[in-house]
């Protein structure tokens, strides 16, 4: 919603340097929002930790309202495309809820059949009828044209990647070498720093040299880091994993 509220209020020219700096401000939210939600349930409980994300998602809220542009194009004849809505969501709940069903009562269980069954068949009703819709909450022809779809994938291997491997990066550090928690989220911000620093960077190579060769070189360097992780044991220096963390800086932003 980001990206679309600054491709509608800046033109070609600013859009370069716009997005970078949006990217730059979501990495250092990336940064501090993990550290700052720990401090939090560390300090009011895990319930806190919930709620705040509700407050700070209301805030934004306020936020556009306030501030964004309207440049009185007429909507009045468009329709929220509900069908849509549930089926994706009834889509994504199945297949979340059975993934995570596995962990607990294994793959071939009834109920993870069924949850898999009905996300499945949720999101292919949610693309017929999207096809068919006056008003689609999601416009699938979009994906007709291979440059969006190419970056579409990028983005979801990028989020893969890297939702993948903080996670278990930071029970390495907290569980295997007995880092409390507050100082494992320290050791990996250096990434989520540099990386919003880095954006703006990214953005003035697109405009240069083309969104191709940035995104390649992101996902060249995302590699290198995330191959770098395959060989942490009890022993490893903070220095090698601050080395994959490195490699990953441009990488989040270029992808």
């Amino acid at each position: 919603m980001a990206l679309a509220l600054i491709t509608s209020a800046f033109g070609q020219a600013e859009q370069a340097r716009v997005i970078g700096l949006f990217l730059g401000l979501s990495g250092l939210g990336a940064a501090l929002g993990p550290l700052g939600a720990g401090l939090v349930v560390q300090a009011q409980g895990w319930r806190a930790g919930f709620l705040m994300p509700a407050v700070v998602a209301a805030l934004g809220g306020l936020g556009v309202f306030v501030f964004a542009s309207h440049d009185g194009a007429k909507t009045e004849d468009r329709r929220l495309d509900g069908i849509g809505a549930l089926t994706c969501a009834a889509g994504l709940l199945g297949l979340v809820f059975g993934i995570v069903q596995i962990n607990h009562v294994g793959l071939l269980h009834p109920w993870v059949l069924e949850s898999l069954a009905v996300g499945v068949g949720a999101l292919l009703a949610f693309v017929w009828w999207e096809r068919r819709a006056r008003d689609p909450l999601l416009d699938v022809t979009l994906f007709r044209n291979r440059i969006v779809s190419v970056a579409v994938m990028t983005g979801i291997l990028a989020a893969l990647v890297m939702s993948g491997a903080l996670l278990p990066l930071l029970y390495f550090l907290q569980i295997v070498q007995k880092v409390s928690q507050i100082s494992a989220l320290l050791r990996l911000m250096p990434m989520m720093i540099a990386a919003a620093a880095f954006a703006p960077v990214a953005g003035a190579l697109t405009a240069k040299i083309g969104s191709r060769k940035v995104i390649a070189a992101g996902l060249v360097l995302m590699a290198a880091g995330s191959s770098l992780l395959i060989f942490l044991n009890p022993e490893t220096p903070y220095g090698q994993v601050l080395l994959a963390l490195c490699c990953w800086v441009p990488a989040t932003s270029l992808s």
